[in-house]
């Protein structure tokens, strides 16, 4: 997936991670201004909340 990102002709607009975990795939998402992540787990959503305060994290189930 990342490296269809990568491809110069995709570039999405907005992007949405079931289960961002803290983040690791998201990391490599600078261009992409939409970003929404869910993680189930309630550290690891805070954690990923501090890492990545400008993306949409919701903490619950997808």
């Amino acid at each position: 997936m990342q490296e269809a990102l990568l491809v110069p002709e995709i570039r999405p607009e907005r992007f949405l991670d079931p289960s961002a975990g803290t983040g690791m795939f998201i990391s490599g998402l600078k261009d992409i201004h939409e970003v929404h992540c869910f993680e189930k787990d309630k550290l690891t959503g805070k954690i990923l909340s501090s890492l990545y305060p400008e993306s949409r994290v919701t903490i619950e189930g997808f």
